[in-house]
């Protein structure tokens, strides 16, 4: 590799790692909790539920007046025996350990990354408990339990609702009436199965038998271990489980924070049939019954985020002791392009990278026209019509914000180019990666490809409307594209346009030539099209949608047409627009 070369793939790659590492603190956002233990002397188990970032060890043991920190690996073995955890762990691959600097045992060290969901046990020195704070981002997923075997973990429990291990475990034949220890003063002793469950204390429970439980709510998250709505993903379910046998009522809150991320939920009625996202409350009960299951449906209204990234936390209790926290975030639509949501995530993608334009690409919809001017009497105000008339609307915007109606556009597809690699003879490499492209200029239709299949043959993918009509395909609009913005434009039709409605090419009253068909007459009206879109922040048809104002936008259509009477004619409707495509530019 020659120095250049690697100069720049050096330049690319710190660019790349300072995204991600700016990414990395967007990930919390807010979407955190912390939880507090009280360390006595001597040996502590505790269970974390939270991720903390930064997790290196010594980021989050570094405050304490730590001898070692413990955690088992459960990837090893099997555990049969319970005693002093002072024995067996520095030699036992089952067992990953701590030691912070300058001890001269931190050679030792192979516990490098503190994880949710995990336990761990801390030797404390001193004579005096400690108050340790972990802040971090919870994270749903569920156990994998050694069956046959001791397992050392904690329990999602609520502290205001004592709950025991009896009822806790009830629901799981691999957990319940098995051995559980604790540790008490230093030393593992086992516990009946009556005593209580403490928040963020980890036990040695036996496990019959393979088992994923971890509470009498089974949790699972669309996407991973939170709900994520980034990278254009506009709805994620939960779906929630009452493996116990009595009917549950799952309580569903947005505790601690004074802006959460604003929700939608999906509801279905029955009884009307009607489809509806309204907003999540702040405290929601929804019953399931035993052995049931709740599909909760969310979306981000992400018109309504104030912040390039937003987050929260989702409280889920079952009112018997259970409770679980979910980290949610949203990504704004005006997010800059290094507000990556996901760990892993590159910020050059998606998006950001096609245009920092938050509503850049190609909008198509409808208008539907409910009222017109009497042209008769010569006024301007508009009536209701008896019937709605709707026709389809097509707007590009660019990189720019610079705004365009379309009246006919195609999507195909645009190879990507490779060069050779100059330090592998042989070899090629992508210059630049294939993408749809967006089409108003049919003379470059020969230079790409077809973006969908028909009959097994590649062809394009035509969109178009019979509303308007101009040359070229398109034409740029004044003002603004946006929830608070309008867009304007002036559409001409003279005598000679072919899609002048006074014009016939047969009738000889409106073919603009005289009566031996030779000499050129006026006989057609040039007509004038005055169309704006003044767009709102309200969904037009009083509807709650999450998607509006970062995928879909609409307002109010209203047009003024001159030259069809001799008095001009006002006409006004809702419209809604939805983004099918986020490429800025057109023709390349």
């Amino acid at each position: 590799m020659t120095t250049e070369r690697r100069r720049t793939l050096g330049r690319m790659l710190g660019f790349c790692l300072g995204l991600a590492m700016a990414g990395s603190g967007f990930l919390s956002a807010q979407a955190e909790r912390t939880q507090t233990f009280e360390l006595q002397p001597g040996w502590n188990a505790v269970y974390l539920e939270v991720r903390p970032e930064p997790n290196d060890a010594e980021s989050v043991f570094g405050g304490l007046p730590l001898a070692s920190a413990w955690t088992w690996n459960p990837r090893v073995g099997r555990v049969e025996f319970i005693d002093d955890p002072d024995e067996r762990l520095i030699d036992s691959p089952a067992w990953q350990g701590y030691f912070p600097r300058p001890r001269p045992e931190s050679i030792l060290t192979n516990l490098f990354a503190v994880q949710a969901n995990r336990a761990y046990l801390l030797k404390i020195e001193g004579q005096a408990p400690v108050v340790w704070s972990v802040t971090g981002r919870p994270e749903v997923q569920r156990p994998a339990w050694v069956p046959d075997s001791f397992n050392l973990t904690g329990f999602f429990v609520d502290p205001a609702i004592p709950v025991s291990f009896a009822t806790f475990l009830t629901p799981s034949a691999a957990h319940a009436g098995q051995a559980i220890f604790r540790l008490v003063g230093g030393a593992w002793q086992q516990v009946p199965p009556s005593t209580q469950i403490r928040s963020g204390e980890a036990y040695w429970v036996y496990c019959q038998g393979p088992s994923t439980y971890s509470g009498p709510l089974e949790l699972d998250l669309d996407g991973g271990k939170a709900l994520e709505f980034g990278g254009g993903v506009d709805g994620l379910r939960m779906r929630v489980r009452n493996l116990a046998d009595y009917p549950l009522a799952v309580r569903i809150a947005q505790p601690g924070s004074a802006a959460p991320v604003p929700l939608s939920i999906f509801r279905f009625d029955p009884d009307t049939g009607e489809l509806a996202w309204p907003s999540l409350p702040a405290n929601l009960a929804l019953p399931v019954d035993d052995g049931g299951e709740l599909m909760i449906d969310l979306a981000p209204r992400r018109a309504e985020l104030t912040a390039p990234v937003t987050g929260s936390l989702l409280e889920l209790r079952d009112g018997f002791g259970f409770r679980r926290f979910v980290a949610v975030t949203a990504k704004s639509a005006f997010a800059p392009p290094e507000y990556a949501l996901r760990r892993g995530e590159s910020a050059l993608g998606g998006f950001a990278a096609k245009s920092n334009n938050p509503f850049a690409g190609l909008w198509v919809g409808s208008v539907l026209l409910r009222r017109v001017s009497q042209a008769q009497t010569g006024s301007l105000a508009t009536t209701p019509v008896d019937g709605d008339f709707r026709f389809r609307v097509l707007v590009h915007v660019d990189a720019v914000g610079t705004a365009r109606l379309l009246k006919e556009v195609i999507q195909l597809w645009k190879e990507g180019t490779r060069i050779p690699d100059p330090e592998n003879p042989g070899m090629l490499i992508v210059d630049e990666p294939g993408h749809f492209v967006l089409l108003t200029d049919d003379a470059l239709i020969p230079q790409f490809e077809g973006a969908t299949l028909r009959d097994g043959e590649p062809v394009g993918y035509r969109i178009s409307t019979v509303a308007y009509d101009f040359e070229p395909q398109s034409v740029v609009m004044t003002g603004s594209f946006g929830l608070t913005g309008s867009l304007a434009v002036t559409l001409s039709l003279d005598a000679t346009d072919r899609t002048n409605p006074f014009l016939h090419l047969y009738h000889p009253d409106h073919n603009n030539l005289d009566e031996r068909y030779l000499s050129f007459v006026e006989e057609a009206f040039s007509v004038t099209r005055n169309i704006t879109l003044e767009f709102s922040s309200q969904e037009p048809f009083g509807r709650t949608l999450p998607t509006y104002g970062e995928s879909m936008i609409g307002g109010t259509y209203r047009e003024l047409v001159s030259g069809l009477h001799r008095n001009d004619i006002a006409v006004e409707g809702p419209f809604l627009l939805r983004r099918v495509s986020t490429r800025p530019a057109l023709n390349q």
